[in-house]
This record gives structure tokens, C-alpha cells and sequence, in this order.
């Protein structure tokens, strides 16, 4: 088999984001979405509405009020929040696995990958043009790849790549 259909391979074997993520990114993915449609996507999903709530009531938040159902707290937090959210609770558990061949211990990976979103976030409220909501998602996702590449690194490379960290 060669190294292509090995990556290939690899690639299909990461596990799938859930439908809510799917649905949710071709609601809002033209540009021209309702809170409606997505209140409603979102409500389909237990868990991710008590991520949400969860979320919007938070300490980090200063909300002053308490919000208890779906469409405030998809209006108090927005879009692109609400897409890393989503995007975010749905990422599969290998993104929590150490990366070795990338020098990445157990969890770091997963902090990188939400480091990155919120990043984008706040370039987001800051940037004096519009970008589109699947940025934070995007920045999210950037290095997805690595859990691919990941796999099929061998021991023996693995080693050679240690030995060359460990060097310089």
C-alpha cells in the first residue's frame, strides 16, 4: 500500500463531527441564516444546549441575568462563538490524545486547537472588517490533520524525531 493510501486511510478513520455540527455550519454557511433555524438545530441536541447554557451563564460571560432557554443564549452569545461551541463540544476524543511526533503530551493538542478558536474570536470582535462566522471553526480545525499524519508515524521514526528534539 502506498504512503497515499495509507494517508488516505488514516483519514477516514478519524471519527466523523456529529450531525448538529454539520447542519448547523450549512445553516449559517451562506451567510444568509435566521436565529430560527439555528435555535432549532441546536435545540435538537441535549447536550450541546446544556454546553451552551452552560456557557452563557458562566462567570466569563457577565450575564446578569440567568438565560434558560436556547434562543437567548444563541443571541447573547452570537454565531461564531456558538459555531467553535458546537464545533468544539463534537470534536472527537483523539484531539485530548498525546501527539508524540508533534512533541504534544496528553491534552495539549486539545488546548491548541481551542487556543486557536479563541484567538480567532477576538480577532473577530476586534477586526474593523467582516469575517465570516466559520472562522473561529476554521481556526479550530487548522490542525486536524495532525491526528491523521499522527497515525502513521512508525516507532522507529518516532524515535529518530525525539532524538533530533532532543538535539536541536
Amino acid at each position: 500500500m502506498s504512503n497515499y493510501d495509507l494517508l488516505a486511510q488514516a483519514a477516514c478513520d478519524i471519527d466523523p463531527l456529529a450531525p448538529t455540527v454539520h447542519r448547523l455550519m450549512s445553516a449559517v454557511s451562506g451567510g444568509d441564516w435566521h436565529l430560527d433555524e439555528v435555535v432549532e438545530i441546536v435545540s435538537f441536541d441535549p447536550v450541546l444546549t446544556a454546553k451552551l447554557l452552560r456557557r452563557v451563564n458562566s462567570a466569563a460571560s457577565a450575564s446578569r441575568v440567568e438565560i434558560i432557554n436556547v434562543k437567548h443564549a444563541v443571541s447573547r452569545i452570537g454565531i461564531s462563538p456558538l459555531m467553535s461551541l458546537v464545533t468544539a463540544a463534537c470534536l472527537p476524543r483523539s484531539t485530548h490524545s498525546a501527539l508524540p511526533q508533534y512533541g504534544l503530551g496528553e491534552g495539549e493538542f486539545w488546548r491548541h486547537l481551542v487556543a486557536s478558536s479563541l484567538a480567532a474570536e477576538v480577532v473577530q470582535r476586534r477586526s474593523t472588517q467582516s469575517l465570516p462566522p466559520e472562522t473561529s471553526t476554521a481556526a479550530l480545525l487548522h490542525d486536524i490533520g495532525k491526528l491523521v499524519i499522527g497515525r502513521l508515524v512508525d516507532r522507529e521514526s518516532l524515535e529518530y524525531l525525539e532524538c533530533a528534539r532532543e538535539f536541536g
